[in-house]
């Protein structure tokens, strides 16, 4: 698969994707660009391409929730309208070393 929008995706019907944000980064868009979603394209078929914030990734669950919420808010005030994503594979909720204890046991 070449493109990121890959026709193939559409016609199985996905419409958006996420895609960590290091790559976006790698590829010249500036941290200030990254409060929203962008679109592709292959063969006319489009897919929105969400950049999933590495700063929200870090924060979730290691960092106390205020944290989080004090990153959203300045975020909100210096981008009014601004959406940021985040999705996560799972481990750092169980499989990687010591995060079961501190997300189930300890309360992480």
């Amino acid at each position: 698969m070449g493109a990121v929008a890959d026709a193939r995706l559409v016609s199985a019907g996905i419409r958006y994707t996420l895609l960590d944000d290091y790559h976006f980064k790698n590829a010249g868009v500036a941290e200030d660009e990254l409060f929203g979603y962008y679109v592709t394209e292959d063969e006319a078929k489009l897919v929105a391409v969400l950049p999933g914030s590495e700063r929200l990734r870090y924060l979730i669950p290691f960092a106390e929730p205020e944290e989080s919420i004090n990153y959203l808010r300045g975020i909100a005030e210096k981008h009014p309208g601004a959406v940021l994503f985040f999705g996560d594979d799972g481990e750092k909720f169980g499989s990687w070393p010591g995060t079961k204890e501190h997300v189930y046991q300890n309360g992480g």
